[in-house]
């Protein structure tokens, strides 16, 4: 099962929710960025 399509539709809706969570979590990471990565992750799983 390939998760790329839906990593590619990213959601405005996300960004607030998700940059709440990432400074909770002390983590310095946009939306865009966070999206990079888990496409990254789940291209080497193929």
């Amino acid at each position: 099962m390939s998760f790329l399509p839906l990593l590619s539709r990213r959601h405005a809706t996300w960004e607030k929710p998700f940059q709440a969570l990432a400074e909770e979590c002390q983590l310095n990471l946009s939306i865009g960025e966070a999206f990079t990565v888990l496409q990254n992750f789940y291209e080497m799983l193929g």
